[in-house]
């Protein structure tokens, strides 16, 4: 009598349900990537504003914005959070940006994502760029 050889290997409906599940992770990945990479280019705005603080504190708030939309726009940054939520606060000893936003990426039907950044340039702190300091 022969005996059977132990079957080595997955089976096929596993094979389909570890594709599907890494093909549901990889289309939320590339649905997630873009936001960060934006923010990313917020952040590339901010540090570009920090380089020469000295300048950044005698610009108007007007200048300011018209300097991160030019930004925005040679970068291709369209979302409205980056480009609506900027906040420019005069202080007697610096000038402090702060670009505050939620970006919503759908998940499934009605679920979604909500990715919310906090970004903060303090011209007396250019070093210290892009996250929030506690006052």
């Amino acid at each position: 009598m022969k005996t059977l050889k132990r079957q080595h290997g997955i089976s096929m409906p596993l094979l389909v349900l570890i594709i599907a599940i890494g093909g549901f992770f990889l289309l939320r990945a590339f649905r997630l990537v873009p936001v960060y990479v934006e923010n990313r280019y917020v952040v590339a705005a901010l540090n570009s504003l920090g380089d020469n603080p000295e300048e950044l504190h005698t610009m108007s708030a007007r200048q300011i914005r018209q300097e991160l939309q030019r930004f925005y726009q040679i970068n291709n940054v369209n979302s409205p959070g980056p480009t609506q939520n900027i906040d420019v606060d005069k202080r007697s000893a610096s000038t402090v940006v702060n670009i505050n936003y939620e970006t919503r990426v759908p998940l499934l039907w009605n679920i979604d994502f909500m990715v919310s950044f906090e970004n903060q340039l303090d011209s007396a702190r250019p070093n210290a760029c892009c996250r929030p300091v506690a006052d």
